[in-house]
């Protein structure tokens, strides 16, 4: 036995609508739907016949199909902390047959409305919850307390954060190790950048082929950090799949977000070098040719 949330499908619902993944095309009254996570469990074959245990008896109907709905995008059991498809799942046959089993026809259980701009949840709450006190108001919840949006939006947040400071910490660290290389380097070819300015090779000609091979590394560490990326952003996404219903069973893979690491690989491998290298400015070709002077 495994328990389904059941909602009513109506085809002129626009707020929280249901969507409805079937080969038919057609819904009908036998019909029912089943969440994403479950379907992907019991592998429901096209038309198989499923029976339903309500209150007072049993329904068999037919699988019509998957069924995804935006409140439901984070599914738990009532006693569980972590979906899970193989007990339990949200479901949605037409409206007119679920009021026919529950024995509640014309009756509504569950409002939802959407809000003017300049208007905020505290400005109706009050007049909402005298309106409908009378017709036994249960719960009334706005959009960032429901569990799903709640739950969906903290893992998005989280991932921004990491997403932000962990790049910022990686690229200070390659300036600081570039830094360190490239002073070294510098400290080390004293006499050969002496020689080449003695013999007309001006500041920003040395630092130029300096920043080239800066500009290549960063582009190829960018290169090789989104090629890198693909295959683990395709196990990232197929992980949080595991855990929410999301409408893109695809993993996408953007240009903009590729174009951004190479801008930031870039400019943090010449900033780098330009910090590393700018002692060049301050060489003259006489002093050059000589050991630097240890620091007292």
């Amino acid at each position: 036995i495994i328990s389904l949330h059941v909602l009513g499908y109506q085809p002129e619902t626009t707020l929280n609508r249901i969507t409805l993944l079937q080969e038919s095309g057609t819904v009908d009254d036998e019909m029912l739907f089943i969440g994403e996570k479950m379907c992907e469990v019991y592998q429901f074959t096209p038309q198989q016949s499923l029976t339903l245990l309500t209150g007072d008896g049993q329904e068999t109907f037919l699988f019509g199909g998957q069924a995804r709905e935006p409140e439901y995008i984070y599914t738990l059991p009532t006693d569980g902390m972590l979906p899970d498809g193989s007990v339990y799942d949200m479901a949605a046959m037409p409206q007119q047959t679920l009021e026919r089993l529950l024995h509640k026809e014309n009756l509504v259980t569950e409002l939802g409305f959407l809000l003017q701009p300049g208007y905020t949840f505290s400005d109706v709450e009050a007049q909402l919850e005298a309106a409908l006190e009378p017709y036994g108001l249960q719960s009334l919840t706005d959009r960032e307390n429901q569990p799903s949006y709640n739950m969906l939006q903290s893992e998005y947040s989280q991932l921004k954060t990491i997403g932000t400071v962990l790049p910022a910490i990686f690229m200070l660290i390659s300036v600081f190790m570039l830094y360190i290389v490239l002073r070294k380097m510098i400290f080390q070819e004293r006499g050969r950048i002496g020689t080449m300015k003695a013999f007309g090779f001006s500041d920003g000609e040395l630092i130029g082929a300096y920043l080239k091979q800066s500009f290549l590394t960063g582009v190829l560490g960018a290169l090789l950090g989104s090629v890198l990326a693909i295959p683990f952003g395709i196990f990232m996404y197929e992980m949080y799949l595991d855990y929410f219903s999301l409408p893109g069973a695809g993993y996408h893979n953007y240009i903009s977000t590729r174009l951004i690491g190479l801008f930031i690989g870039t400019a943090t491998s010449m900033i780098a070098t330009y910090l590393g290298v700018r002692e060049i400015l301050k060489i003259l070709p006489a002093e050059a040719m000589r050991p630097a002077e240890p620091p007292s």
